[in-house]
């Protein structure tokens, strides 16, 4: 975990808590166990501020919200090569006997004032001067046994009061995931829990999925909160949809590592890949191995500052992700990526090295009028892509309707030809564009068009695999004297 910081707090400090405090040695370089305590573990004094007792028992003070202990290493006997883990403790008699850890710190051993700012700087140890004493302070909050009931290794579990007047923000432990709701969005109660997934972020979906995911964050909520402020995915509104972000890790030697995409995946339904936005609350540095589990010794931040889209981040800037030593294994990037969504599910993220880089959709159609053409300008590697398709679906408020297919069409060389030689589908070069109509009557789709604004999507399948979405709007309108449905 990093170093402690300016934060903002979102509960009541809790002066009522017995905390304990336990220090051990971690073994095997931060990636393994913590065997034995060392010293005594630091119990909570009873009693009023006692100045000679800052060196052996945890004290609160309630003024300044904080609880701290002081420790003084045995300098003669401590390895001072070795990593060093401080644990905060305590048991919470509704939950059981059972104590509950509330936070992790790991502490570096330096010997000059130089490796001192170096080891701060990095925001993964806490540095300790050889030779010197370290103040241990940290603050919990009401609810903190509730939000520490999390088994999974980055989980965070919170409960959010109505909020009609303002945002609020969560933020997993590690900062590697969080969720941001518009005011409003709440208007009961609810337990919110944000986790890991190790694997099958996208098997409960339906066919078309995306290729295999690189990691996988599941957002869920204690009672079914059903779209509150209404939503449009496919024309989102910050101010009706949450925003979810993650730091995806990546491996650099992908030469496709710019084509992260972001989905959303629901037991039987499709999956939606989310629309990129400013990720602000996520903590995208390297995550150090010492974090394993949640921690309220390094409150989550709210950020203030927003990062760029992901795409534009790593075109624009890609320095921010050249390769570097990182623990010794291959070089990772990690940059914040967020997406608008309307709703709790597994979001996770997968690299699409075939996808549509732009694309255009005539910007009126008659509804169940004449089509008009839809264009997707495609990128695609160096081997031999095939068995592509392009989908075509109109968007309008709940209601969405398949508005045509392309046929089968492959891509190599920087030129795609399409499988039958068919007038519906057109490829030149790496475009392709095929016949896109607004019509009801339509095998596929729910709810109806009607006159006015609307999305305009297209979808890049291959087989069962969703690779790509553009989006765009258009406006749905009648011939002269009909009626719109």
């Amino acid at each position: 975990m990093v170093p402690p910081r300016l934060v903002a707090f979102s509960h009541a400090f809790d002066a009522t808590v017995k905390p304990v405090v336990e220090i051990c040695q971690v073994v095997t370089n931060g990636y393994g166990a913590c065997p034995s305590v060392i010293p005594s573990p630091f119990t909570t004094l009873t009693g009023p501020f006692d100045q000679s007792k800052v060196f052996t028992n945890v004290q609160v003070v309630p003024l300044l919200q904080f609880y701290f202990v002081l420790w003084r290493p045995n300098w003669s006997t401590l390895n001072a090569a070795a990593i060093h883990r401080i644990t905060v403790k305590a048991s919470f008699p509704p939950l059981g006997p059972t104590d509950v850890r509330l936070g992790v710190a790991d502490v570096k051993v330096v010997s000059s004032e130089d490796e001192f700012e170096a080891v701060w700087a990095s925001k993964q140890f806490v540095p300790l001067l050889r030779g010197g004493v370290l103040a241990i302070v940290f603050r919990i909050e009401q609810g903190a046994a509730t939000a520490s009931q999390c088994a999974n290794q980055d989980c965070v579990q919170v409960t959010i009061q109505p909020n009609p007047n303002d945002r609020r923000d969560v933020v997993t432990p590690s900062g590697q995931a969080a969720a941001s709701f518009p005011a409003g969005y709440f208007t009961n109660q609810v337990t919110l829990t944000i986790a890991r997934v190790s694997e099958g972020c996208f098997s409960a979906s339906t066919a078309p999925q995306p290729a295999a995911d690189l990691g996988c964050y599941s957002f869920s909520t204690s009672r079914p909160l059903d779209n509150p402020l209404h939503c449009v995915e496919t024309a989102p509104d910050p101010t009706q949809c949450a925003r979810v972000e993650v730091c995806p890790t990546f491996d650099l030697s992908l030469p496709n590592h710019t084509d992260l995409r972001l989905f959303r995946s629901d037991p039987a339904k499709p999956v939606q890949e989310l629309q990129e936005a400013l990720a602000s609350l996520t903590d995208c540095a390297p995550p150090p191995p010492s974090i394993l589990g949640p921690t309220l010794l390094d409150a989550p931040r709210i950020g203030d500052v927003a990062h760029a889209g992901w795409r534009g981040v790593v075109n624009a800037v890609g320095w921010l992700v050249q390769p570097r030593p990182l623990y010794g294994a291959t070089a990772m990037g990690h940059i914040g990526v967020g997406g608008l969504t309307c709703c709790f599910s597994n979001i996770g993220w997968a690299l699409v090295p075939t996808h549509i880089s732009s694309g255009s959709v005539t910007s009126q159609l008659f509804i169940g009028g004449l089509e008009g053409p839809a264009t997707a300008n495609l990128t695609f590697g160096t081997p031999t892509v095939t068995g592509l398709q392009l989908q075509g679906w109109i968007n309008q408020g709940s209601t969405r309707r398949t508005a045509g297919t392309s046929d089968f069409f492959s891509c190599t060389g920087g030129t795609c030809t399409t499988q039958n030689d068919v007038l519906s589908t057109r490829c030149n070069g790496a475009t392709c564009s095929f016949n896109f109509v607004a019509n009801n009557d339509l095998r596929l789709g729910t709810g109806t068009l009607t006159c006015g604004p609307a999305t305009a999507e297209i979808d890049l399948i291959q087989g069962t695999t969703l690779l790509s979405t553009f989006r765009t709007a258009i406006n749905l309108t009648v011939p002269a004297q009909a009626t719109c449905p």
